[in-house]
């Protein structure tokens, strides 16, 4: 009897698929987010150096 392997392979198949849309959603808030992440990290390093010409 095939029925319960082909239902997991089903059930797998459909959690891959979903897996899949919720990367493309994870890939596209990355690349609207990567310029926020640069600018603040440049604002940070910027913070930093000028801490460090104070001490």
């Amino acid at each position: 009897m095939l029925l319960p392997e082909l239902l997991t392979l089903q059930n797998g198949e459909q959690q891959l698929q979903a897996l899949g849309r919720a990367m493309a959603t994870f890939e596209a808030a990355i690349e609207t987010l990567q310029p926020t992440i640069c600018d603040r990290r440049s604002a940070m390093e910027a913070q930093l150096k000028a801490f460090e010409v104070l001490c």
